[in-house]
């Protein structure tokens, strides 16, 4: 298993604090990328685990980190998809660990789970649906939508304009910014919930719309906050994280 244990406990730190009604998404996906790869779908959930706030939820969420990062490290072991209608181990230099920085609401995670639930039982008894529930997904993706959004991204595809992003956006804003450094740049992760009206107005209707028409094809802004864990193995290597602060 390869993780960095320095670079994963500064990304903890970072993180804002979550109460008991949070939490925090461990991921392992599917990430095809190189040669070799090509018998593999392009993209799925292997493996889920939620860490909810409370009572020393960092070390919990180091440990969940560690945990998917040993079941990634022997995925052709421990972990299987389907493509067509073959069951596939995917190699372990084909998954990665994903943790989601803006944090799950549960109580509405939850009330989404049993609604949807409820309607597809529903379609099953008096609609004619068929196959099997799909519960895990249906999981999955009521989490997903269910965030409390503290942080915006941008997914910058080259490694000096991220640094040269990320200098321009925290002299602008004034706050401290979070850098996921990948293997061709990275994912400077915007604090929004601490910006004013006036800086969220500055951001939004000025900094965005400039920064994507101008380097468009190197620059996406996204809203999940899913990001690969700083000090676990993506892409083949490992990713790091930085405290952007000036």
């Amino acid at each position: 298993m390869t993780l960095d244990e320095e670079r994963l406990r500064r990304f903890t730190a970072w993180l804002p604090d979550i109460d008991d009604d949070r939490a925090y998404v461990v991921q392992v996906m599917l990430r095809p990328w190189k040669s070799g790869h090509e018998g593999l779908p392009r993209s799925g959930l292997l493996h889920l685990e939620l860490v909810e706030g409370g009572c020393c939820w960092r070390e919990r969420l180091e440990t969940a980190v560690r945990r998917a990062a040993l079941i990634a490290s022997r995925s052709s072991e421990t972990l299987v998809t389907v493509k067509g209608s073959s069951l596939v181990h995917p190699p372990p230099d084909a998954v990665a660990v994903y943790t989601r920085v803006n944090p799950s609401v549960l109580h509405r995670a939850a009330t989404r789970l049993c609604i949807e639930h409820i309607e597809d039982l529903e379609a099953r008894a008096y609609g004619g649906a068929s196959g099997p529930p799909r519960l895990f997904s249906r999981l999955a993706s009521v989490l997903a939508r269910s965030l409390e959004t503290r942080f915006h991204t941008l997914d910058v595809e080259d490694e000096e304009l991220l640094r040269a992003l990320a200098e321009r956006l925290h002299t602008t804003l004034g706050v401290e910014l979070g850098v996921v450094k990948t293997r061709r740049g990275g994912h400077i992760l915007i604090p929004v919930t601490l910006l004013d009206e006036e800086r969220a107005r500055l951001l939004f209707r000025e900094l965005l719309p400039e920064v994507l028409r101008r380097y468009r094809g190197l620059v996406e802004h996204k809203r999940e906050g899913l990001e690969p864990t700083p000090g676990t193995l993506y892409k083949g290597v490992i990713v790091d994280f930085i405290v952007w602060n000036g």
